[in-house]
């Protein structure tokens, strides 16, 4: 079975496919720690908005450190109204094309990452080592998992609510929790995962301080920063249509049949 539950994603810290007894996972490694926000717990963002009240400081050092909004040029207000994340959403609620660099340091590998979601379709393909695959929903009640490498795939029933599972963007986000500004003038906005799709861990979305264009995607469970998954936008437009198609697959050899 293809990706039983978004909360298989959050528990890996990474995007992964798994057909009956065979499972990829796809991941990557962070040496630029530069590039990283610092992620806060819940217990911790509230602690910080207290400190927040009287100056706009980090969290203590006896947690993990949020860069001083001071350090950053954005008119951003972490406590207003405004949320970044909202014209994401509306934009592309019914669907998107993402094109990623992902990296996990605790893992030490990294990868290229391409996601298609449009309602009951859905596309996922990583490439890891010049080695590329990709998972596809077809949306006809199918689902395809292929290795261009090995030439080979595999096939599996699924429901139309399934295609989901590799929408990074819109289904697994929940409630707002907290924002940060970051170095870098950098926006982080951190949502916590809805309940229904595996309810463990957090989103955080790394905006442009000046336009506001998504440029980060962190994955983290349980507030914890050395297993959270980076995901770098290279690219973010409307759906790739080609890539929702199934391709000719007469070339490739059918596993477990």
């Amino acid at each position: 079975m293809i990706l039983k539950a978004i909360a298989a994603v959050l528990a890996a810290v990474m995007l992964s496919m798994a057909f009956t007894s065979c499972a990829e996972s796809d991941s990557s490694s962070a040496d630029e720690s530069s590039k990283k926000p610092a992620l806060v717990s819940s217990s911790e963002a509230e602690e910080k908005s207290e400190k927040e009240a009287d100056a706009d400081s980090g969290v203590s050092s006896e947690t993990v450190s949020t860069p001083s909004v001071e350090a950053a040029e954005t008119d951003y207000d972490i406590n207003g109204d405004f949320r970044a994340y909202d014209a994401i959403k509306e934009k592309f609620a019914e669907g998107y094309t993402l094109d990623l660099s992902f990296q996990n340091a605790a893992l030490g590998t990294h990868g290229d990452v391409k996601l298609v979601w449009q309602g009951e379709r859905s596309y996922y393909s990583s490439v890891i080592d010049g080695m590329k695959s990709y998972v596809l929903y077809t949306g006809d009640g199918k689902a395809y998992n292929v290795s261009e490498g090995t030439t080979t795939y595999q096939t599996a029933d699924v429901e139309p609510e399934d295609a989901k599972m590799n929408d990074i963007l819109i289904s697994p986000v929940g409630e707002f929790d907290h924002a940060a500004i970051g170095d870098g003038n950098v926006v982080f906005e951190y949502y916590n995962v809805k309940e229904e799709m595996g309810g463990q861990g957090q989103i955080v979305f790394g905006f442009n301080g000046e336009t506001y264009d998504l440029v980060e995607i962190v994955i983290v469970t349980n507030g914890d920063e050395m297993t959270a998954s980076y995901y770098y936008v290279n690219d973010l437009t409307e759906p790739d249509e080609e890539l929702l198609e199934l391709p000719d697959l007469s070339a490739y050899t059918l596993e477990g049949s």
